[in-house]
């Protein structure tokens, strides 16, 4: 506290370092003197953290001001909007803030990528993380919203549930982030209908995936999608796992009047699970995945033959990946 460094990497290194440290006054007096020397040519992340120390040293109208600065610059402005939207909570109740630059939930959901379904302790006590995944659900981009509805489906209390309620019924919202918080209440474990706003007013969505041209869901496809899900739990994200469902609602749509001739489950699970992990570019081999299912590599290899052109799951990554990525002569469904 007291060093005065004159280079300004330096004297940054010393400011956030003091910040880290709950030095908030010295890193208050750091910060600013650096903006006093270099002057406003500074990056938005350099005004957070100007924000940051002097919301913890009781100077709101500073943060405020200093938070707009990094809104106008930042190409993502709702992480200062976020802390602009919160300042009035803050002050009120005294919330000390870190000095991370990106939304309190953001590295929540990180820890909830790496842990499945466990719930960290930060996120019960911690009031600015929990508002902060209700303001990405209501205010972020499509990738922040993702993101919300990701964390809400391990979360799974009341308060995650009636977010994505309401979530559903917003008519403004896209219908795939709408049919992934659908498929995150059912992972949460809500039986029965549920109500959404699909565009043309509010619908009932059956307890089961649901196709148009498919008049019944059969027990053994439930059967399948569910032995699926339940290997796939934890070693794949609810994306993915929404994919696989997608992917066997329309290889059934597809065939349908007709139905595959489902002997072994496993063997349709595996190939599910195979085919997701294909597109996702995960490693994966028949022999690896037959295993975990207790099926032989060939049947799941045949399933996924099926499945795989049914679909057209090439010409569908060709589109994703581009076509330098996809080898023409290896069908997907090789290993």
């Amino acid at each position: 506290s007291k060093t005065y460094p004159f280079h300004p990497e330096y004297l940054f290194k010393l400011a956030t370092t003091m910040g880290i440290l709950s030095d908030h006054e010295t890193a208050y007096r750091l910060f600013s003197r650096l903006l006093r020397t270099s002057g406003d040519e500074q990056d938005a992340s350099f005004f957070h953290y100007l924000a940051v120390a002097a919301s913890n040293t009781g100077r709101y109208r500073e943060a405020e001001k200093r938070w707009k600065q990094a809104e106008k610059i930042d190409p993502r402005p709702e992480i200062a909007r976020f802390f602009l939207d919160q300042l009035e909570e803050v002050q009120s109740k005294g919330i000390f803030l870190h000095y991370h630059y990106h939304l309190p939930f953001e590295e929540q959901f990180a820890f909830l990528q790496t842990k499945g379904d466990v719930l960290p302790e930060s996120l019960k006590r911690d009031p600015l993380v929990r508002s902060s995944f209700f303001w990405g659900l209501r205010h972020g981009d499509a990738h922040t919203k993702l993101q919300v509805i990701q964390a809400f489906g391990a979360i799974a209390d009341s308060e995650s549930e009636s977010a994505l309620r309401d979530f559903i019924m917003n008519a403004e919202e896209s219908e795939y982030l709408k049919r992934m918080a659908v498929f995150a209440l059912r992972n949460m474990g809500v039986d029965g209908p549920i109500k959404a706003n699909m565009g043309d007013g509010a619908e009932t969505l059956s307890a089961l995936p649901f196709s148009p041209a498919l008049p019944n869901w059969e027990e053994d496809w439930q059967a399948v999608l569910a032995m699926a899900l339940k290997q796939m739990n934890k070693r794949y994200d609810m994306v993915q796992q929404y994919d696989l469902e997608t992917l066997w609602v329309e290889f059934l749509t597809r065939v349908h009047p007709s139905k595959p001739k489902i002997i072994k489950v496993g063997s349709w699970a595996a190939a599910l699970e195979y085919l997701t992990a294909k597109m996702h570019r995960k490693a994966v081999s028949y022999e690896e995945v037959a295993v975990r299912y207790g099926v032989s590599a060939a049947t799941v290899s045949r399933a996924a033959k099926k499945i795989d052109e049914t679909c057209s799951l090439k010409e569908k990554m060709e589109t994703i990946f581009g076509k330098r990525d996809i080898n023409p002569s290896q069908p997907i469904g090789k290993s």
